[in-house]
Parts: C-alpha cells; structure tokens; sequence
C-alpha cells in the first residue's frame, strides 16, 4: 500500500475512533464500555504497529483535549499507545496472510494482553491515582468486564475483517500487485543497467583488441621491412663478393699470361 493511501486509512481510523470513544461509548469513573477498540485492532491489521500505536495515542489526546469527560492524564494515552503497539505487532500481516486459526489465536493472544496490562494494570492505576479509588474495590470489576469483553471484540474485528474482504475482494490484491510492479520495474532497471554495464565493458575490450591487432601488425610490418632490408643488403653483399672474385681471377689470368710470356 503507497505512503498517501496508509496516511488516508489512517486519518478516518483515528476520527472514527474518536467519535466511537467520545460520543458512542458508555463511560463512568471504573469502566467504559466502547467499540473503539475496533478501528484500532483494523489498523493494526492494515498499516502495522506504527500506525496502529499512533491512532490509539492520538485518539485518546484529541478525544481528552476536544471532548473531555474530565481531567486529562497522560497515563491513559500511554495505556493507549501502549494497546496499539500490541495489536500491531501480533496482528499486522503485511504482505503475509494469515489461516483464520492463526488470526483468531493471535486476535485472543493480543487482546487478552491488552486487557490484563493496558486496560486492568495500568487504567486502574490510573484511576487510583486520579480517584483515590481502593485498589482492591475497583480491581475486580474492571477484570470481569474486560472478560466479559474479550470474546466480543474477538468476534466482532474477525467478522469485520472477513466482511472488509468479501467487500473489496480486489483492494489488498490491487495493492499487492502494485508492490509487485514496483519491483519488477526496480529489477528490470538493474538489468538494463547490468545490460548496459557489460556492453561497455565489451566495447572497451573490443577497442583494446583493435588496438593490440593493430601493434602487432605495425610490428609485423616493421619486421618485414626490416628482414627485406637485410636480404636485400645480403644479396648486394653477396653480389659484390662475385664481382670482386671475378676481377681477382681476371688478375691472376693476366699475370699467368705476362709470366708465360717473359718465358
């Protein structure tokens, strides 16, 4: 999924979990009985733990800030972060996809987690310190309707998220796909670029050769002309040692004469 299309997902996640929490959940100084949790656990499965602790963190910052039901405390938005980082770290699929018995052991795995240490811990740590509220009093009953909640919100983000898929069959599979282009797209320029690397490491080997054929026959050709200059210097040698032998016999051919004569 492309940055701008998570950055709208998100935005409607986190206003729809402002109006669920804010003007569509039932809220006293113990418990509050809400289905915000929904677009949370939603976000975690499509955007990821980022996201997901995001939304849960602004959610409950704006909702305290615009539409307070009290006096705001930090400790409910790090319970709230906290919570998101959760549900996205065991219900983020990403490009994998999940068997419906490994998504609904997760989805109870996350939300039982939440539920003992976000929601029943901390909030009610939070609410002692703020309230001033017995431990021991409150502890119990914020347990039982966090476990009287953990089925419903197991079921509820299941079905949910099985209608999402038979609504937009086509959405995460249009998303995947573009993931897909965009990496043969990425692969296919680093082998044009490969292509191209090897072409000009051939032309440069190919001008080497040239050059080298082109050494060996100037080379041969000094060569040649030099071993024509030495037969030729040879033969003239050669020449002028017949010549100078042929004037010596001449020589001696007279001076036989000459003696013969004298005789």
């Amino acid at each position: 999924m492309s940055k701008l299309k998570k950055v709208i997902l998100a935005a409607l996640l986190l206003a729809t979990t402002v109006v669920l929490s804010r003007f569509l959940s039932i809220k006293t100084p113990i418990i509050v009985i809400s289905f915000s949790y929904l677009p949370i656990m939603l976000s975690a499965i499509l955007l990821g733990p980022f996201y997901s602790t995001l939304i849960a963190a602004l959610s409950d910052l704006i909702g305290a800030l615009l539409f307070p039901f009290g006096a705001y405390f930090f400790g409910y938005t790090l319970s709230s972060a906290f919570a998101g980082l959760i549900y996205g770290l065991l219900l983020y699929k990403g490009k994998k996809e999940f068997s419906n018995k490994n998504f609904i052991i997760r989805l109870i795995v996350s939300t039982l987690l939440v539920i003992v240490v976000c929601n029943t811990l901390l909030n009610t740590l939070w609410i002692y310190i703020t309230t001033k509220k017995a431990l021991v009093a409150i502890l119990p009953t914020r347990l039982l309707k966090q476990l009287i909640m953990l089925p419903i919100q197991v079921v509820s983000v299941f079905f949910v998220d099985l209608g999402l898929k038979k609504i937009y069959p086509n959405f995460f599979e249009r998303e995947n796909d573009e993931e897909d282009e965009q990496t043969q797209n990425d692969k296919n320029v680093n082998e044009n670029e490969q292509k191209l690397e090897n072409n000009l490491i051939k032309q440069n080997n190919s001008t080497k050769n040239k050059t080298n054929k082109n050494k060996v026959k100037k080379e041969l050709t000094t060569n040649n002309e030099s071993s024509s200059n030495l037969l030729e210097k040879t033969t003239q040698q050669n020449v002028e040692k017949i010549e100078n032998k042929k004037e010596n016999d001449k020589r001696k051919s007279k001076n036989k004469q000459s003696v013969n004569k004298e005789d």
